[in-house]
């Protein structure tokens, strides 16, 4: 006889992530613009046995999900992000824009991952955060990349969309770019990284500032700033990126 499942299960999409704004945007803001109903579950039903686990396959980390609609629990941000993308419509109609969409999720997850030192496994010193944010640092170069990517699809400062027509794309750099652009998140003191990034990614800027004015996506992001604060990813990993930002103050004098 199969095992009940937990009350969570019967509910809306559930999405399960620490309680912290950060990763976790990434599978939010589709649900949001898409006015889709949706529930936070506890992440702390991931810690248990994988091979107890009574809902199909296990995910190791949050952010994850779980739609009860069809038994799916799906981790892994891209994966998660891709799937809600073709159930809500978010995803590039050609196998081609469908890759370079991904691609796109992946390089904004990994960028968090490089700004958090691969979620806290190690801390930022002083000389290592100032090469990583300097013109010609990985900062930079991924920063980039993306640009030149939207820039080869049509996007320009003032229009157009990373692959050529609005999808899930789009919305990750939403999400990146609401960390390092938006105020507080990636700043200290005065000191943060807008400068750069306006710089070397001009279209992207312009794109976030476009899809963050979208009516449901801005009001998600009001109402977590209303909540949250200028906290984004939390603990210990938060607190030694905005000392480290506060050493380009002292650099700089």
């Amino acid at each position: 006889q199969a095992a009940a499942k937990p009350p969570w299960a019967m509910a809306p999409i559930q999405i399960f992530y620490h309680p912290v704004p950060f990763r976790g945007n990434f599978l939010k803001v589709l649900l949001e613009d898409a006015a889709a109903p949706y529930q936070l579950g506890d992440p702390a039903v991931l810690r248990g046995p994988p091979e107890k686990f009574d809902l199909g396959c296990p995910a190791f980390a949050p952010p994850a999900l779980y739609d009860p609609e069809c038994g799916l629990f799906l981790g892994q941000t891209a994966a998660a992000v891709q799937y809600l993308a073709r159930k809500l419509g978010y995803e590039p109609a050609s196998a081609k824009a469908s890759a370079l969409a991904l691609r796109v999720v992946l390089d904004c997850n990994d960028i968090l991952g490089e700004i958090t030192r691969s979620n806290g496994s190690q801390m930022w010193t002083v000389p290592e955060w100032h090469a990583f944010v300097s013109p010609s640092g990985r900062l930079a170069k991924f920063l980039t990349v993306l640009e030149t990517t939207g820039a080869r699809h049509g996007l320009t400062p003032t229009s157009g969309f990373m692959v050529g027509e609005m999808s899930h794309a789009d919305f990750s750099i939403v999400v990146l770019f609401e960390y390092l652009l938006g105020p507080g998140y990636l700043e200290e003191s005065g000191a943060n990284l807008h400068s750069l990034v306006r710089s070397v990614a001009p279209s992207l800027s312009g794109l976030w500032e476009r899809m963050r004015g979208r009516e449901r996506v801005h009001s998600f992001f009001t109402n977590q700033r209303a909540e949250w604060g200028s906290r984004w990813c939390g603990g210990q990993i938060e607190q030694n990126i905005h000392s480290m930002l506060a050493s380009q103050l002292e650099k700089k004098q």
